[in-house]
Formats: C-alpha cells, structure tokens, sequence
C-alpha cells in the first residue's frame, strides 16, 4: 500500500521536505519514499522508530530541487516495512527560509 502527496511549490529552489509521522517502537525501520518530479529526486529510507522532530521541528529527509513547473509526488510505502508504517502529514520548506 502506498500514501501519495502532490504538491506544487510556489517557486523554484532547494526545499527540504519532511515526513510527519507518530514514532514508536512498533514503527518500521525500513518505510521506503520516493520523490518523483524533482531535480535528482532520491529514494530514501525513513526509520519511524526514531523521533520526527528535533529540537520541536520536523526532520528533514531530504533535500532537493524543486520548480513550480509541474507538481512533485512523494509516495510513501509499506512494502519490505519491519512494522507499522505512520503517515501524519509532509512538510516542504523553502531552504532560504529554513
């Protein structure tokens, strides 16, 4: 099963982009997200046992490139996940504002 986010942002630079989810101990170590529509957009691994925030902000994971040219999918899935898999919300933020 898959969590699909598609956001268009409102101008083109390197935004960090963070998932939001409820840590716990029953979490996946090994959620997989893909980043489509962005510059070099990665596939990465997120460990949802470990806290989403970090001094009361979100933890990015990643970094990437982004235009407002076209919408930017993130899809987040369970498949190979070691436990549950939590999607709360996303957060992209403009790193010049970061």
């Amino acid at each position: 099963q898959t969590a699909t986010f598609e956001v268009t942002v409102p101008e083109a630079g390197q935004y960090a982009i963070s998932l939001l989810y409820s840590a716990h101990e029953n979490r996946s170590s090994r959620v997989k997200v893909r980043v489509l529509g962005s510059t070099g957009g990665p596939g990465l691994t997120v460990n949802q046992r470990e806290p989403v925030l970090v001094e009361g902000e979100p933890r990015a994971i990643c970094n990437v490139s982004l235009s407002p040219a076209g919408p930017v999918q993130v899809i987040v899935s369970n498949q190979g996940s070691d436990g549950v898999v939590s999607v709360d919300g996303l957060q992209l933020v403009l790193l010049e504002d970061y």
